[in-house]
């Protein structure tokens, strides 16, 4: 029951905030990999699937998070240059 209560505080904040976005994703991710192998009604492939989609959208909200916020966190564009 505390963790619904801790997704639906992250949903609604996230509704207003990428940074609580990305981190109810990444947490997410952590969720699904405690799963992992432990729980026999989830196939292990779908689990790790789940933990490789949470990650990258997680991934992806930072990434444009940083380049919204101007801090450099985005990944190196083609016309960057890159030594």
């Amino acid at each position: 029951m505390l963790g619904l209560v801790l997704w639906v505080f992250i949903a609604r904040r996230a509704a207003r905030s990428d940074v609580f976005l990305w981190m109810g994703c990444a947490l997410h991710a952590v969720w699904d990999a405690a799963h992992f192998g432990r729980a026999a009604f989830i196939p292990e492939w779908y689990a790790a699937a789940c933990v490789a989609a949470d990650l990258g959208v997680a991934g992806y909200v930072l990434m444009r998070l940083g380049s919204a916020m101007g801090s450099g966190l985005r990944a190196p564009g083609p016309s960057q240059n890159v030594p």
